[in-house]
């Protein structure tokens, strides 16, 4: 993979042309530059000096040097990928409390709704139907099959800002949605609530075919208000029983001194 050769050939000016081969895409994350002789030959330049730049490089967190046979500069994820790992992790750990995801969404999923009306194209108009209709499908078996029910939601959360055509909103939000089935997972699965998803849905792509941007902002902002309210519902429960199950009284043989009278009991000793 051959990298612009420029007339300088000081280390910040090689830096600058390997960190705009990444930015370019020439070079993707696990990527391996090519080995030091090559680079030297095509960027013109010492090895002492190109040791430095790929030194800067990984300071920068841009590529990481591994030594041994296989070893050698491979590219790191960009930062915004590991800005994007890092809250994903954050989100299935529940490190990120539920009044902070309400409190981002409530901010910014309307927003996202209503700009994605201005853009949304024909062919996204289709896809858009075609994820309400697999939604509607799965809610003529009931709440049986919850879990792909709430499933599609979280993919149609994450074509909204696809739709927008912005891959800072696109990289954010999907990060976000895709890393929440932890919570999905304390949502009511009866019929009822699962209807009245859907309903928000139709809804909304209803607004956002008929290029009505108020209205599909408008719904959004009210279905994470609804959603807010079942995990807060959810969660108050879960703390209930949690409190419940570490305040309950311990039978005797839960005790210490309960379980070294049943084993030596079980071993026929005498209990002094």
């Amino acid at each position: 993979m051959q990298i612009p050769v420029k007339a300088n050939r000081v280390f910040e000016d090689i830096i600058k042309q390997i960190e705009t081969a990444i930015a370019s895409g020439k070079f993707k994350p696990g990527d391996k530059l090519p080995p030091e002789r090559e680079l030297q030959k095509t960027l013109d330049t010492s090895r002492s000096t190109l040791r430095e730049a790929l030194r800067v490089l990984e300071q920068k967190g841009l590529i990481e040097i591994r030594t041994g046979v296989k070893g050698g500069a491979f590219i790191n994820a960009t930062g915004v990928e590991r800005m994007g790992d890092y809250l994903a992790l954050l989100i299935r750990q529940k490190k990120v409390s539920l009044k902070h995801l309400f409190e981002f969404r409530l901010a910014i999923e309307g927003f996202v709704t209503g700009l994605a009306v201005t853009h949304a194209t024909t062919k996204d108009h289709r896809i858009l139907l075609s994820y309400l209709n697999e939604m509607k499908g799965l809610l003529k078996e009931g709440s049986r099959r919850w879990k792909e029910f709430y499933a599609i939601e979280s993919l149609l959360h994450q074509f909204m800002p696809r739709m927008c055509q912005n891959p800072i909103l696109g990289w954010i939000l999907e990060t976000v949605h895709s890393s929440m089935w932890s919570y999905y997972e304390m949502l009511p699965t009866d019929e009822f609530v699962l209807k009245e998803v859907y309903r928000d849905w139709h809804d909304i792509v209803d607004a956002v075919i008929e290029g009505d941007a108020v209205k599909a902002a408008g719904v959004a902002n009210s279905h994470v208000v609804t959603y807010n309210r079942y995990l807060e519902d959810a969660s108050r429960k879960q703390r209930y029983a949690e409190n419940r199950k570490s305040n309950k009284p311990r039978l005797p043989n839960q005790t210490k001194t309960g379980i070294r009278y049943m084993k030596m009991k079980a071993k026929g000793d005498q209990w002094l």
